[in-house]
């Protein structure tokens, strides 16, 4: 079991850390960070199915699926 804790956000946004690969209105969003470990990395959270991507458990909560949030955020299919 992992616990992740998401309230700490950074004065950074998801594109100027991104080193390139964030773009789009996906990269306006703020960075988040939390806990100890994984100082190095980052994973996107988010409540959005669709592919590419993995449920956590029964949350509703999905992990990655970088590139396709950012064409469904450009797109207005979702909030950014």
């Amino acid at each position: 079991t992992r616990g992740v804790i998401i309230d700490h956000p950074t004065p950074f946004t998801m594109g100027e850390m991104g080193g390139g690969s964030i773009q789009g209105v996906l990269a306006h969003n703020l960075l988040f960070r939390g806990g100890e470990s994984g100082r190095d990395s980052a994973m996107l959270l988010h409540s959005c199915e669709h592919a590419g991507t993995i449920m956590i458990g029964s949350s509703g909560l999905y992990e990655g699926g970088v590139q396709e949030a950012m064409d469904a955020a450009d797109d207005g299919l979702v909030d950014a």
